[in-house]
């Protein structure tokens, strides 16, 4: 867990076992009562139109392109593959034997519906992993190593 020492206001690791116990701080050398920390704030940041075009242009790769731009390919793979899920029920009904009618217009609902979760499950795990990198350099700025 990570706490913070009192006099000189630096970030330290420390067990959770070590809480209410006294050890001196490395960054001032003075003692320090182990308390828990509150929770860093995890919330994602709101993305603006501005921030997706220009960190197309962050050549230090600070800034990722790609949480802004996923939002908009989740909203446009939503619709092709709506389109396509009607098209596709439409074609086959056409052409279908009448007998697998009642298939077609059972199987094809349940198909996109799994075909979408897939699909958002994969933008899911992106942006968990772009979160998790987020949190890693704010606890890594807020934090001292020894």
């Amino acid at each position: 867990m990570i706490t913070k020492c009192s006099h000189c206001s630096q970030y330290f690791y420390a067990q959770p076992e070590d809480v209410g116990k006294t050890i001196t701080c490395r960054g001032c050398g003075k003692d320090v009562v182990v308390t828990r920390q509150p929770d860093f704030d995890n919330s994602i940041p709101p993305v603006t139109s501005g921030d997706g075009c220009m960190a197309l242009f962050d050549f230090k790769f600070c800034k990722f392109v790609s949480p802004s731009l996923m939002r908009i390919l989740y909203i446009i793979w939503f619709g092709v593959s709506l389109l396509g899920a009607i098209v596709g029920m439409i074609y086959l009904i056409k052409n279908a034997p009448s007998i697998m009618i009642p298939i077609v217009i059972m199987l094809t609902p349940i198909a996109w519906i799994l075909n979408l979760i897939v699909v958002r499950t994969g933008f899911e795990l992106a942006m968990a992993i772009f979160n998790m990198e987020r949190l890693a350099r704010q606890i890594e700025k807020n934090t001292r190593r020894y």
